[in-house]
């Protein structure tokens, strides 16, 4: 600034070739300074919004602003230099901006697909997403306009484009964790020739056990699999960690060659992996050992072991007696 106003009292004409090319690089040089200054600026408070107030969805927005303070900048630089207006230099570039469209259209449509994010607060650092397409399944560590990096469970890193975020389907498990409550679907496959009305001796026999409720029990005609399924139902709504406010239920399903799906839907309130994993596993490996109170059989196709059975002649297998 000093050397910009300085230079009129230390030339005497100022059509000099010598003055006006000092004056130029002096614009060029406030320019570029005001520029670094505002990026310096942004960049701050990116390092902000990361670690102090933790919206990390601002990342973009402010790398995005960042972006435009060095291509505004460029063009006036540009323009000071060869002493023209600023607006004619962008006129001027409007006519290759199709051209370079076509040159930089995956850098422009990752800028754009980052934005999206951003703005949209689709993703974040520290979220669990799922892209079977592209087999990535892990904790997102950095989220930028061209690249999102991913840590697989695996401890691999993956890169991914925003745009394929965008323009594909992918699955964030951020709100589950928000929520508090975490889906279990798994489904028993049983004997479709083990299902059949039980008897008076046997409802009693589940009642005295506590597997069956008292009208259940007084129902003239019933299944065993309707029994077992009022049991699951009700053994899972006595448990406080599955939610009271979502589905609890055992439906049936289409009929398939390998038997009748049985489906088990609740919601657990364990959303960590590990104790999500070994709560559910508890509930499907007690329902699985009930199935034989029931009278009914989980359908399994036969084993080496079985067919080395039956070959021997011998009654009961060894691994259904204790």
């Amino acid at each position: 600034l000093l050397i910009y106003y300085a230079l009129p009292y230390c030339f005497d004409q100022h059509t000099t070739t010598l003055y006006v090319l000092l004056e130029r690089l002096s614009q060029v040089y406030i320019a570029f300074s005001s520029m670094m200054l505002v990026s310096a600026f942004l960049k701050n408070i990116t390092k902000v919004a990361i670690h102090e107030l933790e919206e990390h969805h601002l990342v973009g927005i402010l790398q995005f602003l960042r972006l435009l303070t060095f291509c505004l900048g460029a063009i006036i630089m540009v323009s000071l230099l060869l002493g023209n207006n600023p607006l004619r230099v962008i006129a001027g570039l409007g006519a290759a901006a199709t051209v370079l469209m076509l040159v930089f259209k995956d850098s422009i449509l990752g800028l754009v697909a980052g934005i999206q994010l951003s703005m949209n607060n689709m993703l974040k650092v520290g979220d669990w997403v799922t892209i079977q397409k592209l087999g990535i399944d892990g904790t997102v560590e950095e989220v930028s306009l061209t690249t999102v990096k991913v840590r697989n469970f695996d401890n691999t890193i993956s890169t991914v484009p925003p745009y394929t975020l965008v323009s594909d389907s992918f699955q964030n498990w951020n709100a589950m964790f928000t929520k508090g409550y975490r889906r279990v679907k798994r489904a028993l496959y049983m004997d479709i020739q083990s299902v059949r009305f039980v008897t008076e001796e046997e409802k009693e026999t589940l009642r005295r056990k506590k597997l069956i409720s008292k009208t259940d029990a007084e129902q003239p005609r019933i299944t065993n699999l309707t029994l077992f399924r009022h049991f699951v139902v009700n053994t899972l709504r006595e448990d406080k960690k599955i939610s009271d406010e979502q589905w609890v239920l055992a439906r049936q399903l289409a009929p398939t060659p390998t038997g009748l799906p049985l489906e088990i839907w609740f919601y657990s309130a364990e959303t960590s992996f590990v104790r999500y994993e070994d709560f559910a596993s508890d509930y499907m490996e007690l329902f699985i050992a009930s199935l034989s109170e029931f009278g009914l059989r989980h359908y399994q196709a036969p084993s080496s072991a079985d067919f080395r059975f039956l070959a021997m002649g011998k009654g009961e297998h060894p691994a259904r007696s204790i």
